[in-house]
């Protein structure tokens, strides 16, 4: 690509390095990458692709992001953001990248709280704050405590609160169990994504995820079921007596997860489903607290 070349020529070619190095939705990845660089709507880019024609240094910049997208790195490092629930948040190495199914359980937060004019929430495996901002900003009358154990993370973290104007309102703290926001206690709402891959299968994983995202963000322990357990032991401490804890989990997870919930005494553990109809993530209560 020595010569001039057209905007459609050029789509078209780094298309098929994405689809040669193994890019689900290659078309799809490419037209992001030449958004960005380009700082034109995808809209605009179908326009343009017939007569516009690239500079060098365009050219240059496509062909090193496009390099790292061959390589596998996920596209939401690549452009430096993601949309979640209709919010940019910053996604960059070193924290998890937002997913699709996470909005369906920050949607069903919101609608939880929604229902109280004042709420204290704690955000338990923080990462990004993509869950806090959102509640946040659907929910004015809530105060947030959102806990991480990576620093990366928490700087990430702190950048999005910036960048929505919520540094007044959820409050970053490092830890690595609940009770490191325990006076703060007791919360109307306690949310987590935790990790909850199996340590041995996070290499099996696709390479985005695997040789890309933060490997304290995935490990979830042997079965996956570390931070469960620990929700599951401490979470009533935090909670108001008509609180409730809302968590993501991953395939197949869910019947044990139950399990060790039961066990320690939560009576209300409802499952619920994401677009392709897998239980996803549950709603929790514990009733001895209504009764302490």
């Amino acid at each position: 690509m020595d010569t001039p070349v057209l905007l459609g020529e050029a789509l078209q070619f780094f298309t098929l390095a994405l689809e040669r190095a193994g890019v689900e939705n290659a078309r799809c990845n490419a037209e992001w990458i030449f958004c960005h660089v380009l700082r034109v709507t995808r809209a605009d880019l179908i326009l343009d692709r017939g007569f516009r024609h690239l500079s060098q240094k365009e050219r240059e910049k496509l062909e090193k992001l496009i390099s790292r997208r061959a390589m596998r790195e996920p596209l939401q490092y690549i452009l430096g953001e993601t949309s979640f629930c209709g919010y940019e948040i910053e996604t960059v190495p070193g924290v998890l990248v937002p997913r699709p199914e996470t909005e369906l359980l920050a949607e069903r937060a919101a609608d939880f709280l929604k229902k109280r004019k004042e709420a204290k929430i704690l955000d338990y495996c923080t990462g990004s704050a993509c869950i806090a901002v959102v509640l946040a900003k659907f929910c004015p009358g809530t105060n947030l405590y959102a806990i991480d154990i990576s620093e990366n993370a928490l700087e990430i973290a702190a950048r999005n609160l910036r960048r929505h104007s919520l540094c007044s309102r959820i409050h970053l703290i490092k830890g690595d169990s609940l009770r490191a926001a325990e006076w703060e206690a007791p919360f109307d709402l306690i949310i987590s994504n935790p990790p909850y891959i199996p340590t041995g299968e996070i290499e099996r994983l696709e390479p985005e995820v695997s040789r890309y995202e933060p490997r304290e963000a995935l490990d979830g322990g042997v079965d996956g079921l570390d931070f469960y357990r620990q929700i599951a032991e401490q979470a009533p401490e935090f909670l108001k007596k008509d609180g409730v804890l809302m968590a993501e989990f991953g395939d197949g997870q869910w019947p044990e997860i139950k399990n060790i919930f039961e066990q320690k005494g939560w009576e209300e553990i409802i499952s619920q489903r994401d677009y392709c109809k897998k239980e996803r993530f549950f709603i929790a209560k514990y009733f001895k607290n209504l009764h302490s």
